[in-house]
Protein backbone atom coordinates (compact mmCIF):
# COMPACT_ATOMS: atom_id res chain seq x y z
CA UNK A 1 0.00 0.00 0.00
CA UNK A 2 0.78 3.45 0.77
CA UNK A 3 2.81 2.77 3.12
CA UNK A 4 5.35 0.32 1.38
CA UNK A 5 5.71 2.98 -1.28
CA UNK A 6 6.46 5.96 1.46
CA UNK A 7 8.92 3.54 3.38
CA UNK A 8 10.85 2.88 -0.15
CA UNK A 9 11.18 6.81 -1.32
CA UNK A 10 13.96 6.77 1.71
CA UNK A 11 15.79 4.44 -0.60
CA UNK A 12 17.66 6.43 -3.56
CA UNK A 13 17.87 3.96 -5.82
CA UNK A 14 14.54 2.73 -5.97
CA UNK A 15 13.06 6.71 -6.09
CA UNK A 16 12.90 7.26 -10.02
CA UNK A 17 10.89 3.99 -10.46
CA UNK A 18 8.73 4.13 -7.08
CA UNK A 19 8.22 8.28 -7.91
CA UNK A 20 6.97 6.62 -11.43
CA UNK A 21 4.94 3.58 -9.87
CA UNK A 22 3.39 6.48 -7.78
CA UNK A 23 2.61 9.01 -10.66
CA UNK A 24 0.81 5.63 -12.66
CA UNK A 25 -0.91 4.70 -9.98
CA UNK A 26 -2.51 8.09 -9.13
CA UNK A 27 -3.60 8.57 -12.95
CA UNK A 28 -4.82 5.39 -13.58
CA UNK A 29 -6.95 6.18 -10.04
CA UNK A 30 -8.33 9.41 -11.74
CA UNK A 31 -9.38 7.42 -14.45
CA UNK A 32 -10.93 5.49 -12.31
CA UNK A 33 -12.54 8.45 -10.70
CA UNK A 34 -11.01 7.72 -7.47
CA UNK A 35 -9.86 11.05 -6.87
CA UNK A 36 -9.11 10.49 -3.09
CA UNK A 37 -5.77 8.24 -4.16
CA UNK A 38 -3.95 10.71 -6.17
CA UNK A 39 -4.08 13.59 -3.97
CA UNK A 40 -2.27 11.56 -1.59
CA UNK A 41 0.09 10.30 -4.04
CA UNK A 42 0.65 13.17 -5.96
CA UNK A 43 1.78 15.34 -3.47
CA UNK A 44 4.94 13.56 -2.67
CA UNK A 45 5.68 13.07 -6.18
CA UNK A 46 5.28 16.72 -6.79
CA UNK A 47 7.57 17.69 -3.94
CA UNK A 48 10.29 14.91 -5.49
CA UNK A 49 9.77 15.78 -9.14
CA UNK A 50 10.39 19.48 -7.59
CA UNK A 51 13.29 18.82 -5.77
CA UNK A 52 15.67 16.34 -8.11
CA UNK A 53 14.27 17.31 -11.60
CA UNK A 54 13.38 21.51 -11.16
CA UNK A 55 10.09 22.84 -11.16
CA UNK A 56 10.30 23.72 -14.96
CA UNK A 57 10.97 19.96 -15.80
CA UNK A 58 8.95 18.59 -17.82
CA UNK A 59 7.98 15.41 -15.50
CA UNK A 60 7.62 18.24 -13.06
CA UNK A 61 4.76 20.11 -14.95
CA UNK A 62 3.05 16.99 -15.95
CA UNK A 63 2.73 15.78 -12.09
CA UNK A 64 1.28 19.46 -11.77
CA UNK A 65 -1.45 19.24 -14.38
CA UNK A 66 -2.15 15.69 -12.69
CA UNK A 67 -2.33 17.23 -9.14
CA UNK A 68 -4.67 20.14 -10.73
CA UNK A 69 -6.57 17.17 -12.17
CA UNK A 70 -7.47 15.33 -8.73
CA UNK A 71 -8.44 18.93 -7.24
CA UNK A 72 -11.13 18.91 -10.20
CA UNK A 73 -12.13 16.30 -9.25
CA UNK A 74 -12.51 16.58 -5.97
CA UNK A 75 -14.42 19.18 -6.14
CA UNK A 76 -11.25 21.81 -4.99
CA UNK A 77 -11.46 23.95 -7.90
CA UNK A 78 -9.41 26.41 -6.55
CA UNK A 79 -6.35 24.44 -5.66
CA UNK A 80 -7.07 23.41 -9.19
CA UNK A 81 -7.29 26.75 -10.90
CA UNK A 82 -3.69 27.90 -8.58
CA UNK A 83 -1.53 25.07 -10.01
CA UNK A 84 -2.88 25.70 -13.62
CA UNK A 85 -2.61 29.43 -12.91
CA UNK A 86 1.22 28.31 -12.83
CA UNK A 87 1.36 26.10 -15.28
CA UNK A 88 0.31 29.11 -17.71
CA UNK A 89 2.82 31.25 -16.04
CA UNK A 90 5.33 28.77 -16.59
CA UNK A 91 4.30 28.28 -20.06
CA UNK A 92 4.44 31.79 -21.13
CA UNK A 93 7.67 32.54 -19.80
CA UNK A 94 9.24 29.27 -21.76
CA UNK A 95 7.73 30.85 -24.43
CA UNK A 96 9.18 34.16 -24.14
CA UNK A 97 12.65 32.43 -24.02
CA UNK A 98 12.15 30.57 -26.96
CA UNK A 99 11.29 34.07 -28.68
CA UNK A 100 13.93 35.64 -27.29
CA UNK A 101 16.39 33.07 -28.76
CA UNK A 102 15.35 34.08 -32.33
Amino acid sequence: GHLEIQRSLHDETDIETTVRAMGNLALIYCYQGRWTEPEKLQTPVLRIHKEKLGPDHLMTLETMNNMALAYEGLGKYKEAEEIWAQLLELANECRAQSINLL
